[in-house]
């Protein structure tokens, strides 16, 4: 079995990273996800074999790459490995992946101890620069409640919430204004200080 990699042509990044059973299966077109079918239709691509080796070795190192290239950078559909989380790799096997790692600088640049150039660090204070992280803006705050508004919840979702609700035990409180009785969140909302009989009283 061999682990893989596609990197295209125009950037030079490595856009998927796969394992095979099979010697042509690295080189085939067949069976592809719809996001490595858009990247191929966009730019060639050059393939290269990372690793051949037992079936374990294989699926663990598949899924250690897709890991430190990281999902949103790749076209893979899944985390790989094929559900064998947890095995552990021979001691060739973790020379291999180590050698790999101090060959390709950029899968580890976010690890502890690693010392990021002036160059990436300039790179991700320009990405952060301008973005809000802070409470929402006025604007923002204006959508979300125009949202809430307007939104109204379906049948069905008023029967899951009566049935995750029956049984629970409400708790219940007095308006001091106009005597009437009802659940908290509904009496606090519209009754004692909001009350209609607070000015009647005065």
């Amino acid at each position: 079995m061999e682990v893989y990699k596609h990197i295209r042509k125009d950037t030079g990044k490595i856009f998927y990273i796969g394992i095979a059973g099979r010697k042509d299966r690295p080189y085939s077109k067949f069976s592809r996800n719809r996001h490595w079918k858009f990247v191929t239709q966009k730019t060639e691509y050059e393939v290269e074999i990372i690793h051949e080796g037992s079936e374990s070795e294989c699926k663990y190192l598949e899924k250690y790459l897709i890991a430190y290239y990281g999902r949103k950078n790749l076209t893979n559909m899944t985390d790989g490995g094929d559900g064998s989380f947890g095995v552990i790799p021979s001691k060739e096997t973790r020379k291999k992946m180590s050698i790999h790692m101090r060959l390709n600088p950029n899968i580890g640049m976010f690890q502890k101890g690693h010392i990021m150039s002036q160059e990436v660090k300039d790179k991700i204070s320009g990405t952060l620069t301008g973005k809000i992280r802070g409470p929402h803006s006025d604007e923002h705050r204006r959508k979300l409640a125009k949202a809430r508004a307007t939104w109204k919840p379906s049948e069905d979702h008023k029967n899951k919430t009566s049935l995750t609700m029956s049984g629970i035990p409400k708790k219940t409180i007095e308006c001091p204004h106009c005597g009437k009785v009802g659940g908290y969140p509904t009496m606090k909302q519209w009754h004692f200080n909001k009350c209609k009989n607070i000015n009647i009283k005065k």
